[in-house]
């Protein structure tokens, strides 16, 4: 991927985050992918396996993100499943 590419997902990854009315950091780290740190967590969404993680971490497996609007749906994915995270470790 180039790095215009990689700076349209991130820039996909923060209109999601701010969609979502979230105060969540978006950032790119060359070793892992986009970064999104949230409260309690963060997840890693990398572009070039179209996959995502929890955590900061190397995704290894490629997703099943595909045609037009993948980007968006990785996006949404991943965010998802921080905020469940997040959701989770609520203390009770």
């Amino acid at each position: 991927m180039t790095v215009e590419e990689i700076s349209g997902f991130q820039e996909i990854v923060q209109a999601e985050v701010n969609r979502q009315g979230k105060a969540w950091r978006v950032e790119y780290v060359p070793a892992y992918g986009v970064v999104v740190y949230g409260n309690r967590g963060m997840v890693t969404a990398d572009p070039r396996m179209r996959q995502f993680a929890l955590g900061m971490a190397v995704v290894h497996q490629r997703g099943p993100y595909k045609g037009q609007g993948w980007g968006t749906r990785l996006a949404h994915d991943a965010l998802k499943a921080l905020e469940q995270c997040e959701v989770d470790n609520t203390p009770k």
